[in-house]
């Protein structure tokens, strides 16, 4: 066992945990954005994603879900924010952040370097949005108290009226995530070549 190896690796993680958290306290949290003329889109999907890619053990986007249930407990209780959301599908949310993450898992990488991995990484991505979203979706029109004559014919307006939005906020958290690993990999090939010179 390369215990350095899992030093790093551990240490990645909690850095990235960190980090995260931080995005998502700040968009999901709604003490955090009550008073802002803009507000940023809800970072906890693309969090959960990145975690599929860069983090493979099972237990890997665990605290991310559980901040996510203390942000809307704490937003809800003490900060004012509606509990409309907060029905028995609420508990679905845990099957489709897993689904989110174990989509991602099938990515090693947000490097792009090539227009294949280009249309990989964005099918997967809408792949996955997709799923999460309607399965959360799903369950909340056919599980709350708020639609008792639900039927299919009510739930695709629903998908022409919310889908794109949900889409495209994961879209653009996940292009600033992209755009960030890339220059990140770039300015550390550079550093690599740099040293290689001196030594």
């Amino acid at each position: 066992m390369d215990i350095t190896k899992n030093n790093g690796i551990t240490v990645k993680y909690s850095i990235s945990m960190i980090f995260m958290v931080l995005l998502m306290i700040l968009t999901r949290g709604y003490q955090s954005t009550a008073h802002l003329e803009v507000h940023l889109p809800d970072f906890t999907l693309a969090a959960i994603f990145i975690t599929g890619v860069y983090f493979k053990n099972f237990l890997a986007p665990i605290p991310l879900i559980i901040v996510a249930v203390l942000i809307d407990w704490v937003s809800i209780s003490y900060y004012g924010a509606s509990n409309f959301c907060v029905t028995q599908a609420y508990v679905m949310l845990l099957p489709a952040y897993y689904l989110m993450y174990w989509v991602a898992r099938s990515l090693t990488s947000l490097k792009v370097n090539s227009l294949k991995q280009v249309l990989l990484i964005a099918m997967t991505l809408l792949f996955a949005i997709s799923l999460e979203w309607l399965i959360t979706s799903a369950s909340f029109y056919w599980m709350s108290p708020y639609f008792p004559d639900a039927n299919i014919a009510g739930f695709a307006l629903r998908i022409e009226k919310y889908a794109p939005g949900a889409v495209t906020n994961f879209f653009y958290w996940m292009i600033a995530a992209c755009a960030f690993f890339n220059l990140k990999f770039k300015f550390m090939s550079k550093t690599e070549n740099a040293q290689a010179q001196i030594y």
